[in-house]
């Protein structure tokens, strides 16, 4: 039993708050890189096994009613990990598919099947298996905040972004190489912010203009400035789409068309605070116009100037061309041989070499897919296949129970409307790219399902 005395400290908000600080600057400054060689991943996971240690040892529920899915989901996803980890006798592990190459590498050795797991990489497998950690803490975080707290993960958010969007900033003023590249294998030419990958960069700030929109209409200032939070989100926008344009990511080019229109969809409506209904400006209808007027602005400038490297890059080389297009047959040969138990997690990169042409063949290599869909199908099988439908079907039903109605809208449907945005921004960028790869990345998705997972009709606390 514990003591009364070590209850009142896990109890207080001390070690929360300095636990959870410690798990969101660590994340942010080493959770960027999706390489499970990359040096700051260890200490991530030491500081979200410190923040989960924390939340578990605090006395009450563990995982409150609403965020129970959530976990469930990841708790299913590790679940298929672990699974795969099991050894298993050589005279089942030699009927599953695609393993034909290892049994007959240890036959020419004259050595006996051993017993062997179903993931062809188990060293592999347990670094994803770690990589869960992050998502795990920051679900058991949220279940001990209050509502307050919940809301404010918004502001973090926005200045997530906007730390990210100067820190690319300073990158690409710095020229290529330099100390602001937090990673030593990155796009060194490319505006990454936070991240190793200029694609990932250019996802956080395509996911930054709906998350200023919401904090637009959340953050209260008095009523003499009641229109000023509109016009920093405006101002904020403005400032993120060149940004956007410079990372050179043509993902995040294409994903500024689902943005823009899902920003605007998130300013509609009334909202409440608390029990009363907000007292909007007389000046609301002209913003409804502004952001759209601006962005058009922003964009008409950037082609005319032809100084953006994402259009360079768009117009410059066809789809027809790029490599990852070419690669695709291969990775669909590859899920159909490992179909239906899979490669094992974090497998990929060895697999594929069995399945990649001569004609493929140059001086760089695919370490992941760049197609996260079709490489769960490869890695995970069919209860990769299984969870991403529940998952899918999770989320489905999520969004419209948040985006269902008119007139008022409750700062907990908003937060559930945002939520289905970012989740949306992340799944199609998940067809052409790997951004769950990443702590951070990872991080967002959970916050952004536990936004979802919030009863819409239920007011928070103020």
């Amino acid at each position: 039993m514990r003591s009364r005395g070590l209850d009142k400290i896990l109890n207080g908000q001390g070690w929360f708050i300095g636990t959870l600080a410690l798990f969101a600057i660590i994340c942010v400054f080493g959770g960027g890189a999706s390489r499970i060689d990359a040096l700051s991943q260890p200490f991530v996971w030491i500081a979200a096994i410190l923040l989960g240690l924390v939340c578990v040892m605090r006395s009450g529920t563990v995982v409150d009613a609403e965020t129970q899915r959530p976990m469930l989901f990841f708790a299913g996803v590790a679940g298929v990990m672990l699974l795969q980890l099991v050894p298993l006798p050589p005279s089942v592990w030699t009927l599953l598919p695609g393993r034909s190459l290892n049994e007959q590498a240890a036959t020419a050795g004259g050595i006996d099947q051993p017993w062997r797991p179903v993931s062809l990489t188990p060293d592999l497998t347990w670094a994803s298996l770690l990589g869960l950690l992050p998502v795990f803490a920051i679900i058991l975080a949220f279940s001990r905040m209050p509502d307050t707290w919940r809301r404010h993960l918004v502001t973090f958010l926005a200045a997530l972004v906007l730390l990210s969007g100067f820190l690319g900033l300073a990158q690409v003023t710095g020229g290529s190489g330099g100390p602001l590249r937090l990673y030593a294998i990155t796009n060194k030419d490319a505006a990454v912010g936070l991240f190793a990958n200029r694609n990932h960069q250019a996802l956080l700030l395509v996911m930054g203009l709906p998350i200023i929109a919401i904090w637009s209409r959340m953050v209260q200032f008095d009523k003499r400035y009641e229109a000023a939070p509109k016009w920093i989100a405006l101002g904020i926008a403005i400032f993120l789409i060149p940004l956007i344009l410079v990372t050179g990511s043509r993902g995040g080019l294409l994903l500024l068309g689902v943005a823009v229109p899902a920003a605007l969809l998130l300013l509609r409506g009334k909202r409440t605070v608390g029990h009363e209904e907000r007292i909007y400006s007389r000046f609301d209808g002209l913003f409804k116009w502004l952001p759209l007027a601006a962005i058009v602005v922003v964009l008409t400038l950037a082609v005319v100037l032809a100084r953006t490297t994402a259009l360079d890059r768009l117009t410059a080389t066809t789809l027809a061309e790029e490599q990852r297009n070419q690669m695709f047959p291969y990775l669909v040969e590859a899920a159909k041989s490992f179909f239906p138990f899979g490669s094992g997690f974090g497998s990929f990169d060895s697999v594929y070499r069995a399945f990649e042409p001569v004609v493929l063949l140059n001086q760089s290599y695919m370490n992941q897919a760049h197609n996260d869909v079709l490489q769960l199908i490869i890695e995970g099988g069919l209860p990769g296949v299984i969870l991403l439908l529940a998952g899918l079907w999770w989320y489905g039903k999520r969004a419209i129970a948040h985006w269902r109605g008119t007139g008022v809208v409750s700062t907990t449907r908003m937060l559930g409307r945002l939520g289905s945005v970012l989740v949306a921004l992340i799944l199609l960028s998940s067809f052409v790219d790997y951004p769950l790869r990443t702590p951070i990345m990872a991080v967002i998705l959970a916050i952004a399902m536990l936004w979802m997972a919030q009863n819409p009709n239920r007011r928070q606390a103020t």
